[in-house]
């Protein structure tokens, strides 16, 4: 997964790594080691309603 957000966003593993656990901060992700190093990260209810927000396209309320 860090992979392919890596080619997406245009960072590198280290940069997406730091945004991921930025937004884990920020109560958006929360994430679980599996696994020797892997993570998996998955949307809060406050993540899932930005993201829902962000697809409609309506900022007004934030």
């Amino acid at each position: 997964m860090v992979r392919d957000l890596n080619e997406q966003l245009g960072m590198t593993p280290q940069g997406t790594r730091k945004r991921l656990e930025s937004l884990v901060d920020k109560g958006y992700l929360t994430s679980r080691k599996v696994g020797g190093s892997a993570k998996v990260y998955w949307l809060t209810d406050e993540g899932k309603e930005l993201a829902s927000t962000a697809a409609s396209g309506d900022y007004s309320a934030q």
